[in-house]
């Protein structure tokens, strides 16, 4: 038959060592209670990063048009309209002068018409 294996530790553990380990092991779940309270305060700081991110990348898009930049494209903008613009106040101008003839006509036809309102 074959012998026992003999055991590494001498003695059996004594009660400084339970001890001991029962700090070891409330120091390790006071450890681990400090990381997760980190972590929900970690998740609390960074919950709303995506909104921040996107919202700061929009930042970034304006910050890349420099003041030349936008000089010159209302320039080029206001180059493209000004025919429109000054087509429009003509269109305008004849609309009115128009009116003007008109108004002056019935003046002519009844000097009293207008006169009484």
């Amino acid at each position: 038959m074959s012998r026992a294996r003999q055991s590494m530790y001498p003695a059996p553990p004594s009660a400084s060592h339970w001890t001991a380990l029962e700090q070891c092991s409330y120091a390790l779940q006071s450890s681990c209670v400090n990381v997760h309270e980190a972590v929900e305060v970690l998740h609390e700081a960074t919950v709303d990063l995506p909104r921040l991110a996107s919202i700061v990348q929009s930042r970034r898009m304006f910050d890349l048009v420099t003041e030349p930049d936008v000089f010159s494209a209302q320039r080029a903008l206001a180059n493209e309209m000004s025919p429109q613009i000054e087509e429009l106040i003509g269109r305008a101008e004849d609309g009115l002068e128009g009116l003007k003839q008109r108004e002056r006509a019935l003046r002519a036809k009844d000097p009293f018409l207008l006169a009484s309102r």
